[in-house]
């Protein structure tokens, strides 16, 4: 069984073409590589501890019509009964208003259904009005329930609003963001 050891940051992923895979990289770094452990939940035999951890990432391409990858719909579940009750949760979603304006970032609304049973402090909404989009299953009361990453559409920027991101969520758990103190 994988344990958490002295890790403090889980992040858990699902990706086709790679680019789910390069942002929790990202993410990764400005959390902290050496308190980060990242799995990709396509390749697990078994579910991870979740517990100990002070913060999970779940991460997710969107699909078709504001779906997440299939994976989270197959394994979602079963990986989420171990999240303790009320444990920090992050979760972001890869998205093309281009190709997606209709549903844009809807794989968060599906990760946020995913987690809802597990009642997660989500940590890490973002302003809706930062995006140009024309629907979104996602948005409540003007935020995102996480970060939405145009990744394909502006790597560099993506990047850059990734990493203050995560400061922001270091910040809202308690742990000192590596990307804020230079390490």
């Amino acid at each position: 069984m994988l344990r958490p050891d002295a890790h403090r940051c889980l992040i858990l992923f699902a990706t086709t073409s790679g680019s789910t895979r390069m942002v929790a990289e990202i993410v990764a770094e400005g959390l902290g590589r050496e308190r980060t452990t990242i799995l990709d939940i396509a390749r697990l035999e078994q579910p991870p501890v979740l517990s100990g951890h002070a913060l999970v990432v779940l991460a997710t391409p969107t699909y078709g019509i504001g779906d997440c990858h299939s994976v989270w719909s197959s394994h979602g579940p079963w990986l989420m009964r171990g999240l303790p009750l009320g444990a920090a949760v992050s979760l972001i979603c890869l998205a093309d208003s281009r190709g997606h304006g209709a549903s844009f970032a809807g794989g968060l609304a599906r990760l946020e259904q995913i987690v809802a049973p597990r009642h997660p402090r989500l940590v890490g909404h973002v302003d809706a009005g930062a995006y140009t989009f024309a629907a979104s299953p996602s948005v409540r009361d003007g935020r995102f329930p996480g970060f939405v990453a145009e990744f394909r559409r502006s790597r560099a920027a993506t990047t850059a609003r990734l990493l203050q991101w995560t400061g922001g969520i270091a910040a809202d758990v308690g742990l000192a963001s590596s990307a804020l103190v230079g390490d």
